[in-house]
């Protein structure tokens, strides 16, 4: 079977709407057979080319991917995992004005960008370190993005308990307070330590317990 027949069926086995990347295909041929193939398919409007590498067949009622949903695909393709900028964060969470110039997200991995061609926007993807990427996007994650992007001059308790009194999780206090290891220093400092029950404090308890409600002597 040739290539391009293989990346027929291939684009046929693929819903409508759901983008695919050039990577997929080069299982079917070499790289220049494959990246001939999906340019003619393009010109023929089999497909549309959403950005360098990434493609997606379409019909009338078909909506084009997010911009979160392009960058993530596009990370994905090359293995790496991607999480929403602090900076933008930063901007929703009312912390500053600077708002990015271009949709930013953060990456493990080489700093880079693409252009949507659908839709004229470039996307950046920044570098970040393993400690700034570890919390994903869990509710915390986010907030602790945003407060390590304004960094430690413009941090306050005060903002602080105003960020966290935005928050909907009833637990966000102690979610943070346990992933203080993936925080620098001056942030974790906003976050005291959960106490932990230990056998100790069930000792401690149990002396303090006796001593308060041991009988009165009959002497």
């Amino acid at each position: 079977m040739s290539c391009t027949l293989k990346i027929l069926n291939h684009i046929d086995a693929t819903p409508v709407g759901q983008p695919f990347c050039t990577r997929e295909c080069l299982k079917y041929g070499s790289r220049t057979a494959v990246d001939k193939t999906l340019a003619r398919l393009v010109q023929k409007n089999v497909i549309i080319r959403l950005a360098y590498g990434v493609f997606m067949r379409i019909d009338a009622d078909t909506k084009l991917p997010s911009i979160m949903e392009i960058a993530k695909l596009k990370s994905a393709a090359f293995g790496k995992e991607l999480v929403e900028y602090g900076g933008s964060l930063a901007c929703k969470l009312g912390l500053t004005n600077e708002t990015p110039e271009h949709p930013t997200f953060n990456i493990n991995g080489s700093s880079t960008s693409f252009l949507y061609l659908r839709v004229g926007t470039r996307i950046v993807l920044k570098s970040a370190s393993k400690k700034r990427m570890q919390l994903k996007e869990t509710t915390h994650g986010k907030i602790v993005r945003a407060l390590w992007n304004i960094g430690k001059a413009s941090c306050s308790e005060k903002l602080v308990d105003r960020v966290l009194g935005q928050c909907a999780v009833p637990e966000i206090k102690e979610m943070l307070a346990l992933s203080k290891a993936w925080m620098p220093a001056w942030l974790a400092n906003f976050f005291p330590t959960p106490h932990v029950f230990t056998v100790a404090d069930s000792f401690n308890r149990d002396i303090l317990y006796e001593s308060n409600f041991a009988p009165a002597s009959s002497t």
